[in-house]
């Protein structure tokens, strides 16, 4: 007679192994249960330092009655309610759920608590630096005061309720540093004023009724701002094009405006000497700044329309920066022929202008041709066509 015997799966205690096997132990986990290892102790927690895993970003989404922690490199996320923590696995379409282990969630600990001590736990273990929040649409004011104080270092944060106290926008402009992007959905108050508003890496504000032409006017190398619903007229915005082509100092990177109803940039475009080129739908002007300042380092403008929306940027003449942040610079024709094309487009203009004058000797006059005409052979090597006097790069 077959005895069948019960086979049980074998298992050992990790923590009894030698140094060397356990660390080699860790490395060979996958990333979830790397993380679900991290979380069977404090001291399991320690240990797991060993596997030299890196998380790049966490995105912490806050609703009204849960959070969320997205492990985008680990394909997993975490989810904190009021009585439990569940980590779900998604590396497929069948989810898979796995309690965590008590201890980590607090005793008559808040979700905002738990959330706290579940992200720098694995912050701590995996040496991640970067932090991305998401306040959803129900979560309401006092608790987004609460998740502001709770999380003060966050490299992203978008606020999706459609309204906003001034206690929470203060505490979200007290902490602006250039390595913050921020992106607030909310009605703000009119009223409302703040000296950190454009002191981040990327500020967009839905609603930006509330901030005035002198607000833009004055920027002082700002990074980059976008500006949805406003109250700017035609007026206003040939303002605010006049003076940043004009001004001594680099005003903003790049500035993206929602142009309201009937109005153009046309009117200012026509009065400068710009090369365009076309893309899909989109025309992008470039032309050159208005002054020779030494204090503004980013000579070469750059306007587009697209759509609803005024595009401006500003590149060196050195190099272009394609990358925001990044210390990389990559170029292609258009960007790398960009200040040689307006700076002979300019010579042209300046000899069209002095063809003329009818006083010019005929020798003066054939030289001058001569010169248009080595000027142009120099443009159309670099893909530089003239369309009714106007340039275009193709």
């Amino acid at each position: 007679m077959e005895i069948q015997r019960e086979l049980k799966t074998p298992c050992f205690s990790l923590l009894h192994l030698p140094f060397v096997a356990m660390k080699h132990v860790l490395q060979c986990m996958d990333s979830t249960d790397l993380l679900r290892t991290a979380f069977v102790s404090k001291r399991m927690g320690r240990y797991t330092k060993l596997a030299t895993a890196r998380i790049k970003l966490i995105e912490i989404e806050f609703t009204n009655n849960r959070s969320t922690i997205n492990l985008l490199d680990f394909g997993c996320l975490v989810e904190s309610y009021k009585d439990k923590d569940i980590m779900r696995e998604k590396k497929n379409e069948n989810d898979r759920n796995y309690s965590l282990m008590p201890w980590i969630n607090m005793r008559n600990g808040s979700i905002l608590e738990n959330t706290a001590k579940i992200s720098n736990l694995i912050r701590n273990t995996f040496e991640c630096s970067n932090i991305d929040l998401v306040i959803a649409e129900d979560v309401l004011p006092k608790k987004t005061e609460e998740i502001l104080e709770m999380f003060q270092q966050y490299r992203e944060l978008t606020y999706k309720p459609r309204s906003i106290t001034t206690t929470a926008l203060n505490k979200i402009m007290d902490s602006a540093n250039l390595q913050h992007f921020l992106n607030i959905a909310a009605e703000i108050p009119k009223d409302f004023n703040h000296k950190n508003k454009f002191k981040f890496d990327n500020a967009q504000y839905q609603d930006a009724t509330w901030i005035k032409l002198e607000d833009i006017l004055n920027m002082e190398n700002v990074r980059g701002v976008q500006l949805v619903r406003n109250n700017f007229t035609q007026s206003q915005v040939n303002t605010l094009l006049k003076r940043w082509l004009a001004s001594d100092i680099d005003m903003f990177y790049w500035f993206i405006l929602e142009l309201n109803d009937g109005i153009e940039i046309t009117e200012v475009l026509d009065e400068l000497l710009t090369f365009k080129f076309r893309r899909d739908a989109m025309t992008i002007d470039f032309t050159l700044a208005k002054t020779t300042s030494s204090f503004r380092e980013r000579q070469i403008l750059v306007i587009c329309r697209f759509e609803r929306y005024m595009v401006l940027t500003g590149w060196r003449t050195d190099k272009v920066i394609t990358e925001c942040g990044e210390d990389i610079y990559e170029r292609d024709d258009i960007y790398d022929n960009a200040y040689n094309i307006l700076k002979l487009l300019k010579r042209k203009q300046e000899i069209d202008t002095e063809l003329e004058k009818n006083d010019l000797e005929l020798a003066t006059r054939r030289r001058l041709v001569e010169d248009v005409k080595k000027l142009v052979a120099e443009l159309e090597e670099m893909h530089v066509i003239f369309e009714n006097e106007q340039a275009f790069v193709i």
